[in-house]
């Protein structure tokens, strides 16, 4: 299985919240240099996009209406607007998510 991550607004770094948790789980191999956006990707090749939140999916589908059927939506808040200390939580539900997810594939 192959993933990628892409935002729809994508910020001009990586936030020091994500390498923190990815240091801690040991998956630093797994940060990019810098975040990419959905635009640099071509979204007909995924068999599955995860969206964040439905205001992601609804962004997806006014560029690309076309993958409509592929993505499935978490419903997890973005840690970057979440006030200092309360993203734990969600990185640790991305983290069940995501093996849940692996499991089920």
């Amino acid at each position: 299985m192959e993933v990628e991550s892409a935002g729809t607004q994508p910020a001009g770094m990586i936030a020091p919240n994500a390498k923190k948790f990815l240091e801690r789980d040991n998956a630093l191999e797994k940060l990019k240099r810098t975040p990419e956006g959905i635009d640099q990707k071509n979204l007909e090749e995924y068999s599955l996009i995860v969206a964040m939140k439905q205001n992601h999916k609804n962004e997806i589908l006014r560029r690309y209406p076309q993958v409509e059927d592929r993505i499935t939506v978490w419903n997890i808040d973005d840690p970057i607007y979440l006030p200092y200390g309360s993203d734990e939580g969600v990185f640790e539900e991305i983290k069940r998510k995501v093996m849940e997810l692996a499991e089920s594939i």
